[in-house]
C-alpha cells in the first residue's frame, strides 16, 4: 500500500471496524495500517434524540484534529452538528428543586414529595430519594420544624483595598 501510494502519489482511505469494547482495530491488517497511517479516527453512532456519527482521533502523525461530530442531513448529504451536552445530574437536580421553590418558599416533606412527583413524573419512592440526594449535597435545607427550602443566596465577600 505505501509502495502504490508513492508510485501513483495518492492518498489511500481505509475504513476498519474495531475489536467490540475496545478502540483497537481489527486483525493484521488493522494493526499495521495504524502503525502506518497518517490519521486514525474513531466514528461512533450516537443514537440520542438527533441521530449522529461522533468522529474522535486516535492517532496522529502530525497536529491532532478536534472532536466533532455530523449528521445525514434531509437531502441525503453529510453536515456538521453539534450535540446538546447533557446536564450532569446534579445540575438536574438543582434545576429540579429551583423550580419547585420558585413559588413557595418552603414546605413539608410529603407537600414536597408531591411537587416532585408531579414535575417529575416519578414515584414516591424515587421523590424521597432526590430529597435525600438533595440534602445531602446542599441543594435544599431542612429548617427546625421539618419544612425544607433552598439555602439562602451566599453573599460574595468584596476585595480588601489594600
Amino acid at each position: 500500500m505505501t509502495q502504490l501510494s508513492t508510485q501513483y502519489d495518492c492518498h489511500i482511505c481505509t475504513c476498519l471496524h474495531v475489536n467490540k469494547g475496545t478502540q483497537e482495530l481489527r486483525g493484521h491488517l488493522g494493526a499495521f495500517l495504524r502503525q502506518k497511517g497518517e490519521l486514525t479516527l474513531l466514528l461512533t453512532k450516537k443514537d440520542e434524540e438527533t441521530p449522529h456519527i461522533e468522529v474522535k482521533p486516535i492517532d496522529s502523525r502530525h497536529k491532532s484534529i478536534d472532536v466533532f461530530a455530523f449528521r445525514i442531513n434531509n437531502n441525503s448529504l453529510p453536515e456538521l452538528y453539534t450535540p446538546i451536552p447533557k446536564l450532569p445530574r446534579f445540575a438536574k437536580l438543582t434545576k429540579l428543586f429551583i423550580d419547585i421553590f420558585s413559588s413557595e418558599n418552603s414546605m413539608s416533606y410529603d407537600s414536597l414529595c408531591k411537587r416532585i412527583m408531579e414535575a417529575s413524573n416519578v414515584r414516591e419512592r424515587m421523590a424521597k430519594l432526590r430529597i435525600s440526594e438533595a440534602l445531602k449535597s446542599g441543594i435544599i435545607e431542612k429548617n427546625k420544624i421539618g419544612h425544607y427550602h433552598l439555602p439562602p443566596p451566599k453573599e460574595q465577600e468584596e476585595p480588601l483595598l489594600f
